[in-house]
């Protein structure tokens, strides 16, 4: 596996870190929720659920993508090999083009879901 500008800049090691951090924001937001419930805290509570919901979505979008944000804007790359840093500026402009598309695409994904989730509590607690 290689460095690609804007399309891959993780190797099988790093997107196995950004799959478990996906796994465990999942499961904190879970226990947000769960812990409204069953305390019966006021629904907007499980808003607080919104920056697990943002770090899950971007771990899962890095690891499917083999791409992650924080090298992008970092400039630099890790494929298996170490943390190499990207010597093409234009690269390095076409990997933080892509990082900012990942963490808008996250962001929009993160309150949606978050939303979504407000409206089953609010349902639930009826």
């Amino acid at each position: 596996m290689e460095y690609q500008p804007g399309v891959r800049n993780i190797g099988r090691s790093e997107r196995r870190r950004r799959f478990a951090l996906g796994v465990t924001s999942l499961l904190m937001a879970t226990g947000v929720v769960a812990g409204v419930l069953s305390v019966g805290l006021a629904p907007e509570m499980v808003l607080f659920t919104l920056p697990f919901i943002y770090a899950a979505t971007v771990a899962f979008i890095q690891y499917r993508e083999r791409f992650c944000a924080v090298f992008a804007l970092l400039g630099v790359f890790n494929v298996g090999d170490g943390t190499s840093k990207v010597t093409d500026p234009r690269a390095v402009e076409v990997d933080r083009r892509r990082a900012l598309l990942l963490h808008i695409w996250a962001s929009v994904v993160a309150v949606v879901v978050s939303v979504l989730m407000y409206g089953f509590v609010v349902i639930t607690l009826v």
